[in-house]
């Protein structure tokens, strides 16, 4: 029009709101065609006044309403931002900003990030993904974590539902050692987000902090099931009791097993599996002296040596693998030269060895 042909900026401006109302009308993109015209009316400009900051910043949201080119985008929006005057009111807006801080978080470039979750806040003020991105951001310097925190209690203040922000003050009050805290925003942020594989491990954690095994554990469960990767060494173990204390041996077996695969020689994971292949019976001896033998050799107190030594050979007896015992008793009488229990053991074996129908 006659109007647009007077100041381009003017139109497409009227054009960039007609298509955002759209969006906002369809809960999406709104229309397709829409952001094309605006696309194609700004370009049509940039040929003409190829540093029009407007225009500029025009093709960069249109192009991201239509999923267009993520490097067109930036590209058209670092321009828009050298050309335009920021002291005159110039700004991306809510949208543009919100993007390029996501990504520059991803790209770990922290202080862009920050700059672009504040102008989008700035644009939107008390919305939810620009507080939290900036809380995300201004969490990784130690200075800004007191920042940091206070975005998340105005998160969740303002919005309850945000599992986000429960879990993240949860994280905080685990820094700060305050286990009964970390486990009400834990839950909290559970309960919003029962699939949220992170609020799932931190209430497992802040449970076991305060002495809830069996609450730990189907946390760690839930996680578990939700994704089989996400559990550290901590939650391995307390899954792997649960399973344990439930009669889920074979899955307890195969927790504790990953446990050794990340930290070899771990003690009382290699007593753990010893101990569930000997309830095996006969089918499982082989393995169960195997771990006791291993744990042997991690240099236990001597009382735990003393109950392992009878344990062991406890499962040789069983299969009626006397020699096996006689040799694991021998062993024990040597390191423990004034147990009673241990040479009445080893005598009764050696009297077993003595009739032909008990030798093996």
């Amino acid at each position: 029009t006659g109007e647009d042909t007077k100041d381009p900026g003017e139109g497409l401006e009227r054009l960039l709101r007609r298509a955002e109302r759209a969006s906002s009308a369809s809960g999406g993109y709104g229309s397709f065609d829409q952001w094309r015209e605006v696309l194609s009316s700004a370009r049509a400009t940039l040929r003409r006044k190829p540093e029009d900051a407007v225009a500029l910043r025009c093709a960069a949201r249109a192009l991201l309403s239509i999923d267009g080119d993520a490097r067109e985008i930036r590209e058209y929006a670092r321009q828009a931002m050298e050309y335009g005057n920021e002291d005159a009111g110039f700004t991306l807006g809510y949208e543009l900003h919100a993007y390029l801080g996501k990504i520059a978080e991803g790209e770990r470039n922290f202080p862009t990030a920050e700059k672009h979750f504040s102008a989008a806040l700035s644009s939107k003020a008390g919305d939810e993904t620009a507080m939290l991105g900036l809380a995300r951001v201004l969490s990784q310097r130690r200075e800004g974590r007191t920042q940091a925190r206070k975005l998340y209690e105005q998160v969740v203040s303002s919005h309850p539902s945000s599992a986000e922000g429960y879990l993240r003050l949860a994280e905080f009050a685990m820094e700060a050692d305050d286990a009964p805290e970390a486990y009400r925003l834990a839950a909290q942020a559970a309960k919003v987000a029962p699939r949220d594989v992170a609020a799932q491990l931190c209430l497992g954690r802040a449970s076991l902090k305060l002495g809830r095994a069996d609450e730990a554990s189907r946390a760690f469960e839930q996680a578990a099931v939700l994704q089989p990767t996400a559990l550290d060494v901590p939650s391995m173990i307390a899954l792997a009791s649960l399973y344990r204390k439930t009669g889920r041996e074979q899955e307890a077996i195969k927790f504790y097993k990953r446990v050794l695969d990340l930290r070899p020689g771990d003690y009382e994971c290699t007593l753990s599996l010893a101990q569930l292949h000997a309830e095996r019976g006969p089918g499982g001896a082989s393995q169960a002296v195997h771990y006791f033998r291993t744990a042997l050799q991690c240099r236990p107190t001597t009382v735990d040596s003393r109950s392992i030594y009878l344990q062991m050979a406890a499962v040789q007896c069983a299969i009626s693998a006397w020699k096996d015992a006689q040799q694991t008793l021998e062993g024990a009488v040597h390191e423990l030269p004034e147990d009673a229990e241990m040479w009445q053991k080893l005598l009764s074996i050696c009297e077993q060895l003595k009739d032909p129908k008990g030798q093996h």
